[in-house]
């Protein structure tokens, strides 16, 4: 460590004290995950600034990485890459994929962009034809999950024990889907035609456009590192934007009837309802849409936000052991309007006229939206490091510590219902008639309910980490993580409106006498007394790891981990080091 103790060294040390947020939280070596982060190899040094007098310079790096599975599928997955140019600079990157746009089953056992079958009975010697054939469509005209995550890390050496990093990462997980399904029939034909069709049925054709379960971020980090004899310390600022949706996330289905009980011709459209949800929602097995957020209490999913954090981890050697204080502080805010639209329309036809005119149309939709108030999070605490050689070539680390974290939050959700319907009753096809036709919209709002949480957790938590270097060539780690935390939620909410909407306008657009304005729906009342709820929970957890090493020559280094039952081939399986 430095002998100095600066005055840039003191302003670092003076700002680990307002915490960190870091937005990107790579995935160190497998020697620093396996020994629960307390052995580092030559790439945890390229990825921490705190370190960077430890680089080894004129070295490159090279990892295939699936996440565990690389020798399981059938397909490549992703790969890390590191290059330290020389003892002051260095970069990594870390590309990895999940993405498919291939044709899937469609239930009769085949792959298949378009699945059509075909039902024969009735079937005439004479003429050579069938009394019907019906006729089964599937057309799945796009299944595309569109998953990618690139990462980019630069790291530099600013002399006397500092240095910079500068890391950024696009992760992006997205869900198309395009679908059309039907069933016509055709009588007395040797094969479907359209001069044979007697019956369409319904068709029902469902898009989606819409955000995955996974996480969904773009990211930009600066750390600032400092090695002295005071303290060792890394201060990062962080700025990120969540669930970016890059085009307006959608789940439609329509469906098309063709053979309504009222209707005259088989063939031609009668009716269509059309199911849309747009704006903040998301999927979580690319077959359902879910809102991110509902009229109640529950925390938001993928909300579309900016967070920004600052802060730090501090290592500060005492006499025998070295105090680490870690610590975070961020803010979410809102990235645009945050709201989820929910419609309903249905559509009547009149399948007798030659244009097939639209005869009605309603509209039911549901706006909801939220105002987020005060999203922050903060976490400090204390823990000790200390190192034991319990024998000869082993080195254990422990870090018993006492952490604190407080989330606040708190929102207003606001919903909106408006009823939109139009009834052509002379046939002209418009809803412009005083006399026949109707043309009206009655809206009801507000429809209030506002949280408000915070959420303290207090948390003992004890890593350890162990590394036997078994002979020159041969290292082995091992890791074990417990937590036992108590979590205490103080939760206060309040719904305007007892019986949800408390007020009401109604406009007729062709005679106005029947329209009124914004009024207070009779009956109606609020409340204005909170409702508050304090829960206490306690929740242990408990994790372990196992790794090993074996450094074949200088240039050329085999590093595995184990979680439970399963070897990870990971980060540095296979890492190179050539010497240039």
């Amino acid at each position: 460590m430095k002998k100095s103790l600066s005055l840039i060294s003191i302003i670092l040390l003076c700002t680990s004290a307002l915490f960190a947020q870091e937005s990107i939280t790579p995935e160190g070596s497998n020697t620093f995950q396996s020994s629960n982060g307390t052995v580092r190899n030559a790439y945890d040094y390229l990825l921490d600034p705190a370190y960077v007098d430890m680089m080894e310079g004129e070295t490159l790096f090279f990892a295939l990485d699936n996440s565990g599975d690389q020798f399981g599928t059938d397909y490549f997955n992703g790969f890390r890459a590191g290059w330290a140019v020389d003892e002051n600079l260095g970069f990594i990157i870390n590309y990895r994929t999940d993405s498919y746009m291939i044709d899937k089953n469609l239930g009769d056992g085949t792959d298949s962009t378009e699945n059509i079958t075909y039902d024969y009975t009735g079937y005439d010697q004479a003429t050579g034809q069938y009394t019907t054939i019906t006729e089964t469509v599937n057309d799945e005209l796009e299944d595309n999950n569109i998953e990618h995550s690139l990462f980019f890390h630069t790291i530099y050496n600013l002399g006397d024990g500092m240095g910079i990093a500068v890391q950024t990462l696009a992760d992006v997980d997205f869900y198309n889907y395009k679908n059309l399904a039907y069933t016509d029939t055709y009588s007395n034909t040797a094969s479907p035609t359209d001069a044979t069709l007697t019956t369409r049925g319904d068709q029902t054709e469902t898009i989606d456009s819409l955000l995955d379960n996974d996480r969904n971020i773009i990211a930009l980090d600066v750390e600032f590192g400092m090695d002295s004899d005071d303290f060792l310390t890394r201060v990062v600022l962080g700025l990120e934007a969540n669930n970016i949706r890059f085009s307006s996330s959608a789940h439609t289905v329509t469906v098309t009837d063709f053979n309504d009980g009222a209707g005259v011709d088989n063939t031609i459209r009668d009716d269509e309802t059309i199911t849309s949800y747009t704006g903040q929602y998301y999927t979580t097995d690319g077959t359902s849409a879910n809102a991110s957020f509902g009229m109640n209490s529950s925390t938001p999913l993928y909300l579309s936000t900016i967070g920004a954090g600052i802060g730090s981890d501090t290592e500060i050697p005492m006499d025998g052991f070295t105090l680490v204080i870690p610590g975070d502080i961020g803010f979410d805010f809102p990235m645009g309007k945050l709201q989820t639209v929910a419609s309903t329309t249905t559509v009547t036809y009149d399948d007798a006229d030659a244009d097939n005119i639209e005869t009605s149309r309603s509209v039911d939709t549901d706006t909801t939206t939220l105002d987020m108030g005060l999203d922050m999070y903060a976490r400090t605490g204390a823990g000790i490091k200390k190192i034991f050689t319990p024998a000869e070539n082993v080195i254990v680390t422990a870090i018993p510590g006492l952490y604190a974290s407080v989330d606040v939050y708190n929102d207003t959700r606001t919903r909106t219902t408006t009823a939109l319907t139009q009834v052509d009753g002379d046939g002209d096809g418009a809803y412009t008639t005083v006399s026949s036709d109707t043309d009206t919209e009655y809206t009801q709002s507000g429809y209030e309910y506002k949280t408000s949480r915070l959420t303290t957790n207090i948390s003992f938590q004890l890593p350890v980490g162990l590394e036997w270097k078994a002979n020159e060539l041969m290292s082995f780690r091992a890791g074990y993580d417990m937590s036992l935390t108590v979590s205490m939620v103080g939760l206060s909410t309040l719904q305007t409106g007892n019986s949800a909407y408390t007020y009401e306008q109604y406009t007729d657009n062709l005679d106005s006498a029947n329209s009124y304005d914004l009024r207070r729906i009779d009956g109606s009342n609020d409340d204005s007394i909170a409702t508050t709820t304090f829960t206490t929970d306690f929740g242990f957890s408990a994790t372990g790891m196992f790794g090993a090493s074996l450094d074949i020559s200088e240039n050329f280094t085999v590093d595995l981990m184990a979680t439970g039952s399963t070897v990870e081939i990971d980060a540095f399986t296979v890492m190179g080091i050539m010497k240039y």
